[in-house]
């Protein structure tokens, strides 16, 4: 019974060690997709700081109720003390953070095509491209809210480019994938 569980111990820690090193799916992306991914990252970390810094810089003239969220028309139609503007970089380091951890792992995405061994690098450097992309448009959504929150107004336009930013970017990414399968 020991020499059972033992072994199955050792099966799942295998399992565990393949699943998050990759072995079992050994992912060769470029050295440009990997290069492209870091300056993603640190532009999205950038981004957050420097929305944090203008917190910083503008609080004390903050009022202490602002604007949490605007209609379709930029007017806003709900109002929060001014501490809610924390939220905003605080989600945005979540979404960032599980963004990162999604593209570290292609793997483990559903792919709309067959992922065979010889269309496996382009396809995880097509959707690692496009990850890289969505953190972007994604952190930008996010930190666009805030900043709004803080002028009081919020003209719409960049948030629609954003978002259509967003979706274009998922429809080539998915175009891209299944052209390689």
């Amino acid at each position: 019974m020991q020499s059972l569980v033992l072994a199955d111990m050792a099966i799942i820690g295998l399992f565990l060690q393949n699943t998050f090193t990759g072995r079992q799916f050994v992912c060769k992306i470029q050295e440009r997709e990997k290069k492209l991914r870091n300056i993603t990252d640190v532009l999205c970390f950038l981004m957050i700081l420097g929305y944090v810094m203008y917190l910083v810089a503008t609080w004390g003239n903050l009022p202490e109720r602002v604007p949490i969220h605007f209609n379709a028309h930029g007017i806003p139609d709900r109002y929060g003390k001014k501490g809610s503007l924390l939220l905003e970089p605080i989600l945005g380091l979540l979404i960032l953070a599980l963004l990162m951890f999604c593209q570290r792992f292609p793997q483990w995405w559903n792919y709309p095509v067959e992922v065979t061994e010889e269309n496996r690098e382009h396809i995880f450097e097509i959707a690692s491209k496009m990850m890289s992309m969505i953190k972007l448009l994604s952190i930008g959504v996010c930190l666009d809210a805030g900043i709004s929150g803080n002028l009081g107004t919020a003209p719409m336009w960049p948030v629609w480019i954003l978002i259509t930013g967003i979706f274009v970017t998922l429809i080539l990414g998915i175009r891209g994938i299944y052209k390689a399968g």
